[in-house]
């Protein structure tokens, strides 16, 4: 039997949820607020995203953003409510709710919705400075 094309697997959940973990960008995030039971069974998720957030690579790319985590004893579902800062300079809440969501889930909703808000500096180019320019600056003092 011939196959036409290119058999490839993915790399599978792991590499799915690097990949998300890599674009992870906080510039806007003022405050990331975890909150959650850890006696539920839908617990695990959030922890694992807690972790992916707590990498030190994550940290840098906003040192002054703020991590609350908020352990619960009353079996609510876990959430997890993200204080932005807009370009404009107006402020908003996302909150994820995380009770049904897998880990991978969780990063790319925060993905989506959080670099919306990431405003790329603009570049500036430089004109290259030449004999001639040079000389009529000096001309003119």
């Amino acid at each position: 039997m011939f196959r036409a094309g290119k058999l490839t697997r993915s790399g599978g959940l792991f590499s799915a949820i690097a990949k998300q973990s890599k674009l992870i960008n906080i510039k806007p995030v003022n405050r990331i607020t975890f909150s959650f039971d850890p006696f539920s069974k839908n617990s695990v998720e959030i922890r694992h995203f807690l972790f992916q957030y707590s990498i030190a690579r994550v940290k840098a790319t906003n040192i002054n953003c703020k991590y609350r985590t908020n352990i619960v004893c009353d079996g609510s579902p876990p959430e997890v409510l993200f204080e932005l800062t807009k370009p404009d300079g107006e402020k908003e809440k996302l909150k994820v709710l995380c009770e049904n969501l897998t880990c991978l889930e969780i990063l790319q909703l925060t993905n989506k919705h959080i670099s919306q808000y990431i405003v790329e500096p603009e570049e500036t180019s430089k004109v290259p400075v030449t004999k001639a320019t040079k000389a009529a600056q000096r001309s003119r003092k």
